[in-house]
């Protein structure tokens, strides 16, 4: 997917102002595991998000990639809930990515319909001259919620130590720092660490 790098840059800053605000709760700021609770707090308390947050019955699959979703009610309130059945680690990341759903939301993220969604899926089918292309804000902004909660959880310097010293240990970091596995070995590829670099290192 061909994504905004000002929106990239944008989400960046995003987390790193919530990481600010964090640390003026978190009693360990330094600890590997970041408090997902202290996040609920800085949304809350310093960025005035009104979210309700409950457990959806129906169950998570490792089938399906839905395994929370939002919504943003008219009053301007948000809901966030996670599917059931989701580990310790899969409950904070999913939790994280929609808080940061949460935290990105504008009028210019959001598709204003079902048709306008399948109509950008669809655009992602379609190749322009051999390149896809950029697909809208409203349908990179799932990507970014997911860049922003492993910059959050797992941040790029950390990331960056990780892959300098050494062939990682992706069980021993997921466990580190409390995020799945599938996670751990995607953002520390080249395929991650070298796009994401200049964003997360100024």
């Amino acid at each position: 997917m061909l994504i905004s790098a000002e929106f990239l840059k944008n989400t960046i800053d995003t987390v790193k102002h919530v990481n600010e605000l964090y640390n003026l709760y978190a009693i360990d700021s330094r600890t590997n595991v970041k408090s997902t609770d202290y996040l609920r707090l800085v949304c809350s308390g310093n960025l005035e998000k009104n979210i309700e947050f409950y457990c959806h019955p129906n169950p998570a699959s490792d089938d399906s990639g839905i395994k929370g979703f939002y919504f943003s009610r008219a009053d301007g309130s948000y809901e966030i809930a996670l599917l059931s059945g989701l580990n310790f680690c899969w409950q904070r990341l999913v939790l994280c990515k929609e808080i940061f759903h949460v935290i990105l939301d504008e009028d210019r993220t959001r598709h204003e319909s079902v048709n306008q969604l399948l109509d950008d899926l669809s655009a992602q089918l379609i190749l322009e001259n051999g390149v896809r292309k950029q697909s809208d804000i409203p349908f990179q902004t799932e990507f970014m919620a997911e860049i922003a909660a492993m910059e959050f959880l797992f941040p790029y310097k950390e990331r960056l130590f990780k892959v300098n010293n050494g062939a990682p240990d992706f069980a021993q970091i997921a466990e580190q720092y409390k995020v799945p596995k599938r996670y751990v070995e995607m953002y520390l590829s080249d395929s991650y660490m070298i796009p994401l670099k200049d964003f997360c290192l100024n």
